[in-house]
């Protein structure tokens, strides 16, 4: 499976994926090489995050509010990459915190 996956992301992403995972600086610089566009300018939309310890990448705050009005982090105490199969009544408590603190 692993090896599979590993195919897609050389598929999809050239030689900027590397065996371990990859290096984001390197699926940055070839999604903007490749036309994708990324946020150069702050967003006003409210944005909530929630950070799951097993998920597979780790969000960096400081990083995230130079796009992103971020006003709801959430660092929940288990889950993954699939919190709504994994640890679902979180995930929706969490979600609806975030609405009622949009209002």
């Amino acid at each position: 499976m692993a090896d599979e996956l590993r195919g897609i992301q050389s598929q999809l992403l050239g030689d900027v994926v590397d065996h371990d995972g990859g290096h984001l600086f390197g699926v940055v610089q070839a999604a903007r090489a490749r036309g994708f566009a990324c946020a150069t300018a702050p967003s006003s939309t409210p944005t909530g995050l929630a950070f799951f310890p097993a998920d597979t990448s780790v969000p960096v705050r400081h990083l995230a509010e130079r796009t992103n009005n971020i006003v709801h982090w959430t660092e929940l105490p288990r889950g993954g990459h699939f919190p709504g199969l994994e640890t679902l009544a979180l995930l929706l408590t969490n979600l609806q915190t975030f609405r009622r603190n949009v209002r």
